[in-house]
């Protein structure tokens, strides 16, 4: 409602998150919950299957072993580490520790595959003159529900974090973007980094959008410090 334009949010790549810790939640003789919490305060969960049902003692067990070891590192560096960090125990419980493992990946693949992101602001368009022309607010409409197209404002060089990108009508790679303008940034949650932005007329104050902008980004990091 404070820009009346189409705003844009990524969820943040937990891949490069820090991992802090696990519990496991036993919800059925063959299903335990696995609660995954990333610096920052980010909780995941994912249900891992097994065979049989497992003594509570024994979930305790792993998941303080598995903190022990993990805790401080990248989900990533950990995807690519298993065999050298939790080696040890898998000799002793084999089945279990593999099911954490397809749990984890099953995890990590949900997160890469789903690119979530999220619009809003449509019913807020109408209030700009350009859009009052039916014509133009069905296609802005049918735009904010193309999300594989607009998840591709992002795909700019956002090597600088925090930095305002700004795209006016025909410097949008996609043609369907040639009639608007896009403004993006970034934001970094606990070291896992998301995307913002904007998108609405040429004719927008692009002076408040990089300030609201850069606002929200520094908004979100302080909160994660």
């Amino acid at each position: 409602k404070i820009t009346r334009l189409l705003s844009v949010v990524s969820q943040p790549n937990i891949s490069k998150g820090v991992f802090e810790k696990l519990e496991f939640v036993s919800v059925a003789s063959d299903k335990i919950l696995v609660v995954l919490k990333i610096k920052s305060g980010i909780l995941k969960t994912v249900i891992m299957e097994i065979t049989s049902e497992i003594p509570k003692s024994k979930l305790e067990k792993l998941s303080t072993y598995i903190n022990e070891k993990l805790s401080g590192l990248t989900l990533e560096l950990i995807r690519n580490t298993y065999v050298e960090r939790i080696g040890e125990y898998r000799h002793k419980e084999p089945e279990l520790i593999q099911s954490f493992i397809d749990s984890f990946e099953k995890l990590y693949a949900d997160e890469e595959s789903c690119n979530k992101i999220y619009i809003g602001g449509t019913g807020d368009l109408i209030m700009q003159p350009e859009f009052e022309d039916p014509k133009n607010f069905k296609e802005i409409i049918n735009l904010a529900e193309d999300k594989n197209l607009v998840i591709h404002i992002f795909d700019k060089d956002m090597s600088v974090e925090n930095k305002v990108q700004i795209s006016i009508g025909e410097e949008n790679k996609d043609a369907k973007l040639k009639n608007y303008s896009v403004i993006t940034t970034s934001y970094n949650l606990g070291g896992v980094k998301g995307n913002i932005g904007v998108i609405g007329p040429k004719r927008m104050n692009y002076a408040k959008m990089v300030s609201l902008l850069e606002y929200t980004s520094k908004l979100i990091n302080d909160k994660s410090i």
